[in-house]
């Protein structure tokens, strides 16, 4: 027999207690405590202090109440022990479900309990709960919390029936006194499905997590917020657990995401100067030896040769992820007219003569031989001119 109360919300008791002999009779208190057998549950009953084993514990009415939406029904059963003396019984009320505005309500049902013997002393009522009776929940579809109750609800008419709250009389006399009563879990937690992700790169973006149904929390390396909850790639592949809290009753399951590691981001090197005149090229190396994709021009090469200006970059690609290098700008500038060269007077003259050449550019000029940089030269030695 359990040796402590259980101490919970605590209802007061709704009728004073009478006079035994000229002093204030011990209250009889009621209590819910769960057995070994899933979803069974014995009713106890204890007092302030002893009371006398010739009293005739005549009749016990309490109510018990679970969360509807999840069905279920009492089956009425006697629980084996030697100080049970009396049976529970449907008062006749059935399973009774209270209205609520959001839609939300409880299931309730009352018991009675009748006995006409004394309990003797061998079972007398004292600070240690005895067990009076048991019952079992059925029919469950979910999750529900069920304990003893006094709430608003137990005084209330409802069509045909009306719940009733705890009250006792033994020897004739009121002894109501107090519920201890803690809400026990009955039925299973429907198991949520998380959501299934991956395989992820661990490069990418962090994802949103969800499960059904919604609502639960999620948690795990790489997990952030507070819902909606969200999972960063960069932890690794991780097994993430998906928690739902569903009339006290809390489930959970799991899911692995697989992330698989991204390609070092490659770099481009280039095998000369990239900027240079039309006509000319200059080859770009990916420091990647495989798995290469160039842009623009899609080769799959470690190495290209490129004539055309434009931002070059090479995309790796390994176990499913890529990774991209920084462009690099490749320019090619237009190569100048071929210039023409004009003599200010004849080209053949004796020694001591000189003639003016004259470049059809205005700037840039290079002459050979020389290496004047001006428009114009004049020359007084023989020989081949160009610019």
């Amino acid at each position: 027999m359990w040796s402590a109360l259980l101490k919970a919300a605590a209802c007061s008791a709704l009728i004073a207690p009478a006079l035994v002999h000229g002093q204030t009779a011990p209250l009889v208190n009621i209590g819910l405590f769960p057995t070994a057998v899933p979803d069974s549950f014995e009713v106890r009953v204890y007092s302030d202090a002893a009371i006398s084993g010739t009293q005739g514990l005549l009749n016990i009415t309490f109510t018990i109440r679970w969360n509807d939406g999840v069905g279920g029904d009492v089956d009425v059963n006697s629980i084996s022990g030697d100080c049970i003396r009396y049976a529970l019984t449907d008062n006749g009320d059935g399973t009774i479900v209270s209205p609520s505005p959001n839609g939300v309500g409880f299931r309730y049902f009352t018991f009675n309990v009748n006995g006409l013997t004394a309990l003797g002393t061998t079972c007398p009522i004292t600070t240690t709960p005895q067990p009076i009776g048991g019952f079992k929940m059925i029919g469950l579809t979910g999750c529900a919390q069920v304990n003893i109750v006094n709430d608003a609800y137990t005084s209330q008419t409802v069509p045909v029936q009306i719940n009733k709250s705890y009250y006792l009389s033994l020897g004739g006399t009121n002894r109501t006194g107090t519920i201890y009563s803690t809400p026990l879990q009955v039925g299973a937690a429907q198991a949520p499905t998380p959501g299934s992700y991956g395989p992820l790169c661990s490069n990418g973006s962090p994802i949103v997590l969800g499960g059904s149904p919604a609502g639960g929390t999620w948690t795990g390396t790489g997990v952030t917020g507070s819902g909606p909850y969200s999972f960063n790639p960069s932890a690794g592949t991780q097994t993430l657990t998906y928690s739902v809290t569903t009339n006290g009753c809390s489930s959970s399951a799991q899911t692995t995401v697989t992330v698989n590691p991204a390609p070092s981001t490659p770099t481009i090197s280039a095998g000369g100067p990239t900027t240079f005149c039309a006509g000319g090229s200059v080859t770009l190396t990916s420091s990647s030896a495989t798995g290469n994709v160039w842009s623009p021009g899609g080769q799959t090469t470690q190495s290209i040769t490129v004539s055309t200006g434009g931002t070059y970059s090479v995309t790796v690609t390994s176990n499913g992820c890529s990774a991209t290098s920084a462009g690099t700008t490749v320019t090619v500038n237009p190569a100048p007219s071929t210039p023409t060269i004009s003599a200010g007077g004849p080209t053949t003259f004796c020694a001591g003569g000189s003639v003016t050449l004259t470049s059809s550019s205005a700037t840039g000029n290079v002459w050979s031989p020389g290496g004047q940089t001006t428009q114009s030269i004049t020359v007084s030695a023989g020989g081949t001119y160009s610019v």
